[in-house]
């Protein structure tokens, strides 16, 4: 279950004595105090909660089965009992599986690891840099803790395969562990509002999560309500590994016969292997709507619903960093139950007033925004193919007898030996004898074998070319097109993994602004695997250095990853297009190479990139900069420029007096000797530099130069012009 209420009812109250006795009957039960959750208040939000979650029971039982089929399908479960039977016992026919339903989830399912995404806390104000870049470093601590970058790739594959998965963004007191806790859960155990048309889920009402946990464990963990969970552990007599929607369709053997038969003819059995006691426990969060206090200031508490149990809400409201508001909105409550009794209610302690969890969708229905994967449209011709591949193994297996009755004298030695390669059939004189093989059959089973293939590459979007098989494209803008289709086809689910990724992005920069606010020491890991570590929180003379609670900040996820033969062929161009501007203008040229070098995928790229920016003076472009230090380092460089604009100008001065003196004297070999001295200056790396920052004097050492190039009168004699 959720921590959330854990965490906070341990915040509110002491922790609880395991050793305090429990009412273990109904008599001592009605002995003991009323308890706040059975009030008839609870009583009635416990039943208009139970309402909501038989209300997506009911619309979405039709479409979870088929989810659970879908995944089915991508583990090589793709024949019904039935179907097994029939073929393999009756017609005594393999039930083959060619699995290419897997292959194509698990081609995206790769892509999506290779080409994850990074992110980074972006400020909202100039004075925000440097905390917001703590905060960046800490949210990747953060994911690296709970390894958070599998934890989205599970979902994806949940996304990718049923249409949906779940990542839960949390908190624990658990000092072993990180206080951020970033894990995924299975659609089997959530339920969202049917009525919910948005992604993110801000239209929902509710969302629910169930557990079914061993009584003992659950009797632990809520020891004041250890009657209600012993009694509906006692009354849930449904067996905890059939769903709901699976005994839902109990009564339907003509929709679902294998799930009935699975339940009628293993209840017994299951049973009797079954010795412990479990309840179901049911977390529900849902949004109220009211009055509520909300807090208005400049901190990231603006805009969060007051609670006084809260110490830094209190301490915002007491220092004037906040003022109370009263707003007409809704709240998240977290409720956790169990069938007929309350077990755990309370508004939720987390600032962002969202859901724990976060979607990952697939696609969804237009009817009804059922959620569904790439495994759906895939199912039917992965049947067909199994099926036709079975047939066609089956009928070149086997032969058929045309004869007469009185043919052979055996007919059971006969069938033997038609059966065998090598077999030996004596028959009757005169008599009809002949044995058939329909191999035209099994040549049109393969054929349409074939078709299916080549229907579940164009609905999956998973091609040959993606694979990186040999084709009939030949040419390099035949693969590339015929690949861009594939990744058009998947480019939808990434899209929607981006947007899972984002809200639970900010879910967790929300979480780390509210509970990291004191000294920590966390690792900084570098691309290159250099480690490093910041200090957050921090206490100096000058304040608090890199805090994560002052400010807010919006949590950005950088630009997708391309796909590697994109990403070559666009660093392949630069490069090109940067030698072509070497030719005409180095200084330019230079100043990209940073950009060109970034754009790469070679070992130790930032290091050549951080070397070149620091020869070139370019800055980051994607790094936020302290507004200080921007602007000192531009003054630096500024002074640089000036620097070297006077010590560019000093030379041309002193060059231009030396060459019109030699000009005045007619001393044409010394102005020529001058003019290649500017010439071979001018085209060194340094001064072309230079000259790029004072265009005007590049404008003056090309008259000179010029001017020498044309030649000088000597002694006043005009120069001899060749003949002819």
């Amino acid at each position: 279950m959720s921590d959330a209420v854990e965490v906070s009812w341990k915040a509110d109250k002491a922790r609880f004595d395991l050793s305090n006795e429990v009412p273990e009957t109904d008599e001592e039960r009605a002995a003991t105090p009323d308890h706040e959750l059975d009030n008839e208040e609870n009583r009635e939000a416990l039943n208009k909660m139970e309402a909501w979650r038989q209300q997506s029971i009911v619309i979405q039982s039709e479409n979870r089965l088929e989810m659970a089929t879908d995944e089915d399908f991508k583990d090589g479960l793709q024949w019904t009992d039935e179907e097994r039977y029939e073929l393999e016992v009756i017609r005594s026919q393999p039930a083959m599986v060619f699995n290419l339903v897997g292959t194509t989830v698990r081609w995206i399912t790769g892509t999506q690891k290779r080409s994850r995404v990074d992110f980074k806390a972006s400020p909202r104000g100039k004075e925000d840099v440097k905390s917001s870049e703590a905060k960046t470093h800490l949210l990747k601590y953060i994911m690296d803790a709970n390894r958070g970058q599998f934890r989205v790739s599970e979902a994806f594959a949940k996304q990718v395969t049923a249409g949906l998965g779940w990542v839960e963004t949390t908190i624990t007191d658990d000092p072993s562990r990180e206080t951020i806790v970033i894990r995924t859960e299975n659609w089997r155990n959530v339920r969202y509002d049917p009525n919910s048309t948005e992604a993110d889920l801000s239209d929902s009402r509710y969302l629910f999560r169930e557990r079914w946990v061993d009584t003992d464990i659950a009797i632990k963990k809520y020891p004041e309500r250890a009657h209600e969970i012993r009694r509906a552990s006692e009354n849930q007599t449904k067996d905890y590994w059939l769903s709901d929607e699976e005994f839902s369709q109990l009564h339907n053997k003509e929709m679902y016969p294998s799930v009935v038969n699975f339940a009628i003819n293993n209840i017994e059995s299951m049973n009797a292997y079954n010795q412990r006691p479990r309840v179901k426990l049911i977390e529900c969060q849902y949004r109220e709507w009211g009055i509520w206090p909300v807090l208005k200031g400049n901190g990231p508490w603006n805009g969060v619903i007051y609670n006084e149990k809260d110490p830094v809400l209190k301490w915002a409201v007491d220092s004037g960093e906040a003022e109370i508001v009263n707003s007409f909105r809704k709240r998240m409550m977290i409720a956790i139950y169990v069938d007929g009794a309350m077990i755990a209610k309370q508004v939720s302690p987390f600032w962002h007033n969202d859901f724990t969890l976060t979607p990952f969708w697939g696609w969804r229905r237009a009817k009804d925004n059922a959620p569904y994967g790439v495994v759906r449209d895939l199912r039917d011709p992965q049947s067909d193919l199994n099926k036709r591949r079975s047939k066609a193994l089956h009928i070149l297996s086997t032969k058929q007898i045309i004869a007469d009755a009185n043919a052979v004298d055996d007919w059971d030695e006969a069938v033997e030996e038609v059966s065998r390669p090598d077999g030996v059939i004596k028959k009757r004189p005169n008599s009809e004898f002949e044995i058939v093989q329909d191999k035209t059959l099994a040549e049109e089973h393969v054929m349409l074998m074939q078709h299916d293939e080549k229907m579940i590459q164009a609905a999956g979007g998973v091609t040959d070319e993606n694979m990186g098989r040999r084709t009939n494209a030949v040419s390099g803008k035949a693969i590339e097109a015929r690949q861009d289709q594939g990744a058009s086809t998947t480019a939808d689910l990434f899209d929607n993994l981006r947007l899972g990724f984002q809200l639970m992005g900010e879910k967790t920069l929300s979480l780390a602004e509210q509970y990291y606010d004191e000294t920590k020491v966390i690792r900084i890991m570098g691309k290159d695997g250099a480690e490093d570590f910041l200090t957050i929180n921090e206490e100096s003379e000058e304040g608090i250095m890199n805090p994560i609670y002052a400010s807010k900040a919006d949590f950005r996820l950088d630009e997708q990853a391309y796909r590697d033969t994109t990403r070559q062929a666009m660093y392949e161009v630069m490069m090109e297009m940067i030698t072509r501007l070497a030719q005409v203008n180095p200084g330019v040229a230079l100043n990209l190479l940073d950009l060109a070098v970034e754009s790469s995928d070679i070992p130790q790229r930032d290091a050549f990139v951080a070397r070149i920016r620091k020869m070139t003076g370019q800055l980051d472009p994607t790094a936020a900069q302290d507004p200080k230090v921007l602007e000192a380092e531009q003054q630096a460089k500024a002074q640089q420029q000036q620097d070297q604009r006077r010590e560019v100008e000093a030379k041309l001065a002193e060059m231009e007096g030396k060459a019109k003196e030699a000009m005045a004297k007619g001393d044409r070999v010394g102005v020529m000797a001058m003019a290649d001295k500017l010439k071979a200056m001018m085209d060194g790396f340094e001064l072309a530099m230079q000259i790029e920052q004072a265009p005007a004097l590049a404008t003056l050492a090309d008259d000179l130069v010029e001017d020498a190039a044309r030649g000088l009168p000597a002694n006043n004699i005009p120069q001899q012009q060749p003949g002819g």
